[in-house]
């Protein structure tokens, strides 16, 4: 046997609640049942082309079916063209630059100085010789003669040469000379004077490492130095911006080659699009797209035409003789 309990407190609860919730929906239903709904506006039967006000533009307009213009250039012979190899271009470039061969001349001096510099090192042979005669008269007691002759023959040789490395000097000298005289005091006519002489000269303290002429030298080769740095640094920049050039034209024209090939493609497929338009398998709308391809690749082709020119002018200005 099964008992079962009930609590009033609870079952007053539930029914309070329940009795709430009713309240609440009979609100509700009130307040949506008051709203007045929004009028919808009248539809006006306007036709587009009914418009007034819209002003009518270029109305006669038609898009002319116009060829791919000619891409040659005006005064100018497509059909005598050199071919011209990198190799070509710089050799080419380097004749005509010139500064280059300003540089190649400045090397060529540096090179003379230093070989004048040297030059002081090098033997030195000297000589010397001459023959006087002279009459005058006679201003001695013992001598008889009105007048007395005298001759004197002179040659003399010298021999120089350096030590670069400790600035020594030796000298060799050899004189000769011959005089004659018709004076009766005289004992002995002709006489022969003849002398041999070496000298070494070697500096202790000053002079001994290093000298004028060494530093001459020196000095000489820092400018040869010099200029052959120039040389090759300003053929180097040469032959690199030719390179540069080069190759900038030669991709400027495989570019344009690229850019008419797309043309060419894009106009066959436009011829395409309009066959399948009139057969009924593409919409209208395909033609207006090819028709835009189309224009956008002639521009590019333009484009791509005055970047060859530009780069064209710059390779010219490689090639030419600069002034």
């Amino acid at each position: 046997m099964i008992r079962t309990s009930f609590d009033p407190g609870i079952g007053f609860m539930k029914g309070r609640f329940y009795l709430i919730l009713i309240a609440a929906f009979f609100v509700l239903g009130t307040q949506a049942l008051g709203q007045s709904p929004t009028p919808t506006p009248d539809a006006q039967n306007v036709k587009t082309e009914d418009v007034k006000g819209v002003p009518t533009v270029a109305p006669e307009y038609r898009s002319d079916d116009r060829s791919f213009p000619d891409l040659g250039r005006v005064g100018v012979d497509m059909t005598q063209q050199k071919t011209l190899t990198l190799r070509d271009a710089i050799e080419l470039a380097l004749d005509n630059n010139r500064d280059i061969e300003i540089t190649r001349k400045n090397e060529r001096i540096a090179e003379y100085d230093l070989d004048a510099a040297r030059g002081v090192f090098q033997p030195r042979l000297s000589g010397q010789t001459y023959y006087d005669r002279t009459t005058v008269p006679n201003v001695s007691i013992f001598s008889s003669n009105q007048k007395t002759t005298n001759g004197t023959l002179l040659g003399n040789a010298s021999l120089q040469a350096f030590a670069p490395k400790y600035g020594t000097v030796f000298t060799g000298a050899f004189n000769n000379q011959r005089v004659t005289t018709d004076n009766p005091i005289s004992i002995l006519s002709p006489q022969l004077n003849s002398s041999l002489g070496f000298n070494v000269l070697q500096p202790l303290f000053r002079g001994r490492k290093f000298d004028q002429a060494r530093r001459t030298i020196e000095i000489a080769k820092r400018n040869v130095s010099l200029t052959d740095t120039q040389f090759r640094q300003r053929s180097i920049e040469t032959v690199a911006s030719v390179q540069k050039a080069y190759w900038d034209l030669t991709y400027a024209l495989r570019n344009l080659q690229v850019q008419r090939d797309a043309v060419r493609d894009a106009k066959a497929q436009l011829e395409h699009n309009r066959r399948l338009v009139n057969e009924g398998q593409l919409a209208p709308i395909d033609i207006v797209a090819g028709e835009t391809q189309v224009a956008n690749f002639e521009q590019a082709v333009y484009d791509a035409k005055h970047c060859q020119f530009g780069r064209k002018r710059t390779q010219k200005s490689h090639l030419a003789k600069s002034q």
